[in-house]
């Protein structure tokens, strides 16, 4: 056949065709290749008409795309969007030549800008719609690249036939949301995992904004092979296993041989409720009787790593960009092994009285455990990093440092205190620890007469580093013990001859009819003095310190009935006595922006003097004097 009666024929049919559909067919067509093109076009209108399949490529992949592309750019992500492109004829880059399905390039030209319009116009609901765009421009930013890696991560048939099972164009009803992720600080890096041991490795914090969240994939980038490592990975979504999997080298995408493993949990349905926050956890669990040596893992949320649903149906993807890696250790061998966690009753930040009589004896600045891993461990010595502020060191602020068992019975006393407070001399069964026992230890100290320089307003904390130089430990065959990597730091202690204890706090809101940006507030606490009178201002900005989101809040008078200590700028609370403070305000959030806006009390100021009633603040463990009230703009 000729190239002038193949013309001929193919003009034919696309005239016929044409007539049909009701579609605009040109005289005569310059090039085969035009024809081809409108026949590709006439069998996709004729699969919607009918609900049949185009003879089209398969349309099926599996690349995820990562990278914002526009003219100019390179590589293999442009040559895989030209690949999802061509698989559908409405946004193929060519018919024939460069660009075309089985010859697309690497380069992204005008060819590829055109096809992408083409592509956001067709999706235009999820693509342009979330962004503010009613026509598309081409560059493929990350509404564009969701909607390509939604394409190439369902369930479609892969025929054209429109029966796949992606999220579509979103629901009519349910509401639009959005996710933050962040990394946890726990676990931290370094974490040792030892043959046969299991352990959290890695954990990022999901919260849900405007709408429930489902998260349905999640994936997690190693820069080595983990399966060579670990047997089993479970993953944790709020405190609930949503799967585990014995582990092989098909559960992992190879993104580059030797330095990127990609793990890939699909087919999840967590739910994050609305303004609700969850952690996902990756737990690890060790291979035992391995020939692999000691070595580092890193696990990597990447960009786009964790993909949820909102209750509109409209895909999410976050974060936007890559967090931190986070490391973790696979161990072997059974060299005994100390790990130190901070106990949970360690004390929290505090004001504690000290006396002008003499020291102030037992008081605790941290608790924590020692637990013996792999053999018998015997702690021989132990070194604390000791903060101090208000002009005072520790060597002068401390009579006595001294370590004590969980019941407070004194064990040993440092042999140093200061700046790096040493326990070298540590003896006896309380430091025996059996292999995988825990013991706890609380760090106490005596602080000096109040009436020494320093002492009074004088805050202190400590800290203990836990590696081989901190804790000194031997194991059962006399051999130095290894000692997991990880900081303990305790919370606070401010210490004054005068202190004034907050307790029985309490808020609230209500809002006000039509005004519907704004809200009554209502604070209470009471404040109990200790060790002398204490004096605070009638002035509510002087008595408290408030934190807002929105445009404004204020609290405009303070109830505490009357004391005869009382003056015109001042309340007095008398030693050991308490009093109720009711604080009322209001939130206004007109011009602002609609929500839920936050007001809080974020410090108490006091004095031990009615001509200071603000030398002293209390910023901590304020957590109840806090309201969020729903407030629109105008």
């Amino acid at each position: 056949m000729t190239k002038k009666s193949l013309i001929a024929k193919v003009a034919g049919l696309a005239v016929a065709a044409g007539l049909a559909l009701g579609t605009v067919v040109p005289a005569q067509a310059a090039t085969i290749e035009e024809l081809q093109a409108l026949i590709a076009q006439l069998q996709s209108q004729i699969a919607a008409l009918t609900g049949g399949t185009t003879t089209g490529g398969a349309a099926s992949c599996s690349y995820v795309f990562t990278q914002n592309l526009t003219v100019g750019s390179t590589g293999a992500e442009v040559m895989n969007l030209q690949k999802v492109l061509n698989m559908d004829p409405l946004t193929q880059v060519s018919v024939s030549g460069a660009g075309a399905p089985g010859s697309e390039t690497s380069y992204f030209g005008p060819a590829t800008r055109a096809a992408v319009i083409k592509f956001q116009n067709k999706y235009s609901a999820e693509v342009l719609a979330p962004v503010g765009l009613n026509a598309g421009t081409g560059y493929v930013g990350p509404s564009t690249r969701a909607k390509l890696n939604m394409m190439c991560t369902s369930t479609g048939t892969g025929t054209g036939t429109g029966t796949g099972t992606g999220t579509g164009t979103g629901s009519t009803t349910g509401t639009e949301g959005y996710m933050v992720v962040t990394l946890n600080a726990s676990p931290s890096n370094g974490t040792d995992v030892k043959e046969g041991e299991t352990k959290d490795v890695v954990s990022v914090e999901v919260e849900a904004f405007n709408s429930d969240m489902t998260i349905n994939r999640v994936d997690i980038n190693f820069n080595k092979r983990p399966w060579l490592y670990f047997e089993e990975f479970e993953l944790l979504i709020g405190g609930q296993s949503v799967w585990e999997e014995t582990l092989s080298s098909s559960d992992f995408i190879e993104v580059t041989e030797g330095s990127d493993y990609r793990l890939r949990i699909a087919g999840l349905s967590a739910v994050i409720e609305q303004g609700d926050e969850a952690d996902i956890v990756l737990r690890a669990k060790a291979r035992s009787g391995t020939d692999k040596t000691t070595t580092t893992l890193t696990a990597t949320f990447q960009a786009n790593s964790i993909r949820a649903t909102d209750t509109k149906g409209l895909s999410h993807e976050e974060p936007n960009s890559a967090l931190a890696g986070r490391t973790f250790d696979f161990e072997t061998g059974t060299q005994g092994n100390v790990e130190a966690t901070l106990n949970s009753n360690s004390p929290k930040e505090r004001w504690v009285k000290v006396t002008d009589s003499g020291d102030t004896d037992g008081v605790e600045l941290m608790r924590f455990d020692l637990e013996a891993e792999q053999q018998d461990i015997n702690v021989n010595e132990l070194r604390f990093a000791m903060a101090t502020n208000g002009g005072i060191e520790a060597d002068d602020l401390f009579t006595d440092v001294y370590l004590a068992d969980e019941s407070g019975n004194k064990l040993e006393s440092a042999s140093t205190i200061g700046t790096t407070t040493i326990f070298t001399t540590l003896d006896g069964s309380g430091f025996d620890i059996s292999k995988g026992a825990k013991k706890t230890y609380r760090l106490m100290v005596d602080v000096a007469d109040a009436d020494n320089t320093g002492v009074n307003s004088a805050v202190a904390s400590t800290s203990l580093t836990a590696n081989t130089t901190n804790i000194v430990a031997e194991d059962t065959d006399f051999e130095t013990a290894t000692v997991s990597s990880v900081t303990l730091t305790s919370n606070d202690v401010h210490f004054n001859e005068v202190v004034a204890n907050v307790s029985g706090q309490s808020a609230s809101f209500t809002g006000l009819g039509n005004n519907d940006y704004l809200a009554n507030v209502t604070f209470s606490f009471t404040l109990t003095a200790d060790g002398g009178n204490v004096y605070v201002s009638k002035t509510p900005a002087t008595f408290v310190s408030t934190s807002t989101t929105a445009s404004s809040a204020s609290l405009t008078s303070i109830s505490a009935g009357t004391a005869p200590g009382d003056t015109s700028t001042v309340y007095e609370i008398t030693s050991g006595s308490s009093r109720t403070f009711t604080f009322s305000g209001s939130i206004n959030n007109l011009n602002g922006t609609a929500g839920t806006k936050k007001f809080e009390i974020t410090a108490i100021n006091w004095g031990s003097t009615s001509g200071s009633p603000a030398a002293n603040s209390t910023d901590f463990e304020l957590d109840s004097l806090e309201v969020n009230a729903t407030v629109t703009a105008s």
